[in-house]
């Protein structure tokens, strides 16, 4: 199979659930798998193994690039019955300030990376300080 033919497979039909082809790989999937392709083939290139690397001058077709950003569907943030709900269903969960702390809109790193030293109750603030 040549790398262009590799590569239009992965991207329709090359993700397998259960054993069976399903749907295809995303983009940036497929690219990071032609990256380390063209590496090995570069290598093989440079230890004499091969003449030529056939996958430097593969690409993603733009189309395929297109039609991924086209398909994506635009996530709506919860409104305030999904918020209340959730804090409802956190409130007795040992994490539960990393919950809310998610819903202020605070990354997950910057929330793992918090200190008591970070956190002034007095004031009801908090400084990210690390990540």
């Amino acid at each position: 199979m040549s790398a262009p033919a590799w590569m239009k497979w992965a991207l329709r039909e090359g993700r397998a659930r259960g054993g069976k082809a399903g749907t295809g790989l995303g983009v940036a999937s497929v690219e990071m798998s032609l990256a380390r392709l063209k590496e090995a083939l570069d290598r093989a290139v440079a230890r004499r193994l091969v003449e030529v690397n056939v996958a430097r001058e593969v690409k993603v077709p733009r189309n395929y690039r297109k039609a991924e950003r086209r398909a994506k569907s635009v996530i709506p943030p919860w409104n305030l019955q999904e918020v209340r709900a959730f804090v409802d269903a956190v409130m007795d969960d040992r994490l539960c300030a990393v919950f809310l702390l998610s819903l202020m809109g605070l990354r997950s790193a910057e929330i793992c990376g918090m200190r008591w030293s970070d956190v002034d109750l007095g004031r009801a603030t908090l400084a990210v300080n690390r990540t």
